[in-house]
């Protein structure tokens, strides 16, 4: 009986609230967004805005999900360009959805900052990948600036350089990857790079090839230096026992 309850409280709500069937999504603040803005966006299933303990929100960013939780609201934090689409929610009871809202579409006007990468479609194994973030703001600040290298929204490296380097890349690298400026206490980010790790190239295993190979013939030369100076000492041993025995 009491796993009914929720079933039982939601045709009691759909009967009394018709006109509420399907949840309403409202962008919070309502202007053009600038990178580094924050962005609320609000699941409203029922008239009053309120929602229910048994319910589940889940927010969709191109049809994507990126949130999914008991909270109606999806905040986002320093916006940038990467967070550019359609967003829409859904609201489910017991993992049954019950109603999808309208779509949003969110724009976010960039400020000047542009990543750019060394490789982008072809990313193998071994390889080394160069990151450069570039930036419009005027070079007599530059000394305050700090640049923020992300991946997948996490920063992994920050400097007073522009530049970030990863070598030996491996498949733990693949990944969303984007770059902030930071000036006088304001993030300004740029666009995202979509990095793939596949297997090792061709030029990759040639090279580490030629390399077993070169440490194989070090190994063997070494071998044979050893055993020709044991050779030579044991020899030069022998001689010395002779001359020793004909005095």
């Amino acid at each position: 009986m009491m796993r009914h309850i929720p079933w039982l409280i939601f045709w009691l709500i759909a009967v009394t609230s018709p006109e509420s069937a399907e949840p309403v999504l409202t962008a919070y603040p309502e202007k053009l967004l600038e990178e580094g803005d924050n962005l609320n966006l609000s699941c409203s299933w029922m008239e009053d805005g309120t929602s229910h303990s048994h319910l589940t929100y889940r927010f969709f960013q191109n049809k994507t999900e990126v949130q999914k939780s008991n909270t109606s609201v999806l905040t986002i934090e320093n916006i940038h360009t990467g967070h550019n689409g359609n967003y829409s929610c859904a609201v489910d009871l017991q993992g049954k959805e019950i109603g999808r809202s309208n779509r949003i579409n969110i724009t976010v006007q960039a400020q000047g900052v542009t990543l750019a990468a060394s490789l982008k479609r072809s990313v193998k194994v071994g390889d080394s990948l160069r990151f450069k973030c570039k930036s419009a703001w005027k070079k007599s600040s530059a000394l305050n600036i700090t640049f923020f290298f992300l991946k997948d929204d996490k920063i992994v490296w920050n400097s007073s350089h522009s530049r970030f380097k990863i070598d030996q890349i491996n498949k733990s690298h693949t990944g969303s990857y984007t770059c902030a400026v930071e000036l006088q206490g304001r993030k300004k980010y740029s666009n995202k790079i979509r990095i793939e790790v596949e297997g090792y190239s061709i030029e990759n295993g040639i090279r580490i090839g030629l390399s077993c190979l070169v440490l194989i013939v070090l190994l063997v030369l070494v071998s044979d230096c050893f055993w020709i100076r044991v050779f030579t000492t044991c020899r030069f041993a022998e001689g010395d026992t002779e001359g020793h025995k004909t005095l």
